[in-house]
């Protein structure tokens, strides 16, 4: 297509980026590189200048999920559990785990004020594969379902204005 910028590949066809994600002003990219069993966060320049590692290593290879104002970062790490949400500066820093669940957290977005992360969570046990929608502010700490009065497995996201929740019932197998 003519009107298409052209594209630039930007690491070795050999690399193994996964779920690479830039900032929303296009300066920074971070990315999960497999290391061992796991796989180790990793975060560079736009054009893969100076790449880094994060101090964050996960089981899953789940995208990053940028705040809306680009300072932070919301991810799945296999820190401290299974897998668990942690949140890091986009600039650089120390990860904070802002979920605390005996199953896996896995973070879906960000509501547009930037504080709350909504997730989904599934518990332990006996309802091991049962998973609902929580949000958790970063700054205050504490996580409660999305859709209070929803106890069907469900995955919940925020409109663009954070006035509404849309989600979705999985329900008898569908």
């Amino acid at each position: 297509n003519p009107s298409l910028p052209p594209v630039t590949m930007v690491s070795p066809d050999s690399a193994n980026n996964v779920t690479a994600r830039f900032s929303p002003d296009g300066t920074r990219l971070f990315w999960w590189q497999p290391a061992g069993g796991a796989n180790q966060l990793m975060t560079a320049g736009a054009n893969l200048s100076n790449p880094t590692s994060v101090p964050v290593t996960s089981i899953a290879d789940n995208p990053v999920l940028w705040s809306p104002d680009g300072s932070l970062i919301a991810v799945s790490s296999s820190n401290a559990g299974l897998l668990q949400v942690a949140v890091i500066p986009a600039g650089g820093g120390a990860p904070k785990q802002v979920s605390n669940v005996a199953g896996v957290a896995i973070p879906i977005g960000w509501h547009p004020d930037g504080d709350r992360v909504g997730y989904i969570a599934t518990s332990a046990g006996a309802g091991g594969g049962t998973f609902r929608s929580f949000v958790t502010s970063v700054n205050h700490g504490g996580s409660s379902p999305l859709i209070p009065d929803e106890q069907r497995p469900n995955i919940g996201e925020w409109s663009p204005d954070g006035s509404r929740i849309g989600y979705l019932v999985i329900e008898g197998g569908h």
